[in-house]
């Protein structure tokens, strides 16, 4: 007797690992704003890729420093949260900022934002003394 061959289809799903770690884009990270920026302005957006798939590639933006000028989106948005003044405040920031993805268990990098406020012609001249004489 003859056997007949028989064909079986096998289907392999492939569940992906979080076996890479997100990275962040063309850091460290520079930029300049004027004292004049208005607070709730975006200032800079991080970019960040992860070559997993599905949730292992979702990427959470946080801000490590301490700092009550600058806020961090979940998304990569960076926003002035107080005003500048060129003058009488900081002029430089250097930001820790870090990005997460999202598997289990979740995997980071860090990399430092560097803000630099410009000065703008906000004052009045002074004269250096009271009296002038000729």
């Amino acid at each position: 007797q003859i056997s007949t061959p028989r064909v079986t289809t096998i289907i392999i799903n492939i569940k992906d690992e979080n076996d890479n770690t997100p990275e962040f884009q063309d850091t460290p990270y520079q930029t300049s704003i004027s004292e004049y920026t208005q607070v709730g302005s975006t200032v800079f957006t991080m970019s960040a890729t992860d070559i997993d798939s599905g949730a292992n590639s979702g990427k959470l933006f946080s801000l490590l420093s301490n700092s009550s000028y600058f806020t961090v989106g979940t998304s990569g948005a960076v926003t002035l949260a107080k005003s500048l003044n060129y003058d009488t405040g900081p002029k430089q920031f250097e930001l820790l900022v870090q990005v997460r993805d999202q598997g289990t268990p979740s995997r980071s990098s860090n990399t430092t934002l560097t803000i630099d406020v410009t000065d703008e012609d906000d004052l009045d001249p002074v004269f250096q003394h009271d009296i002038y004489e000729a």
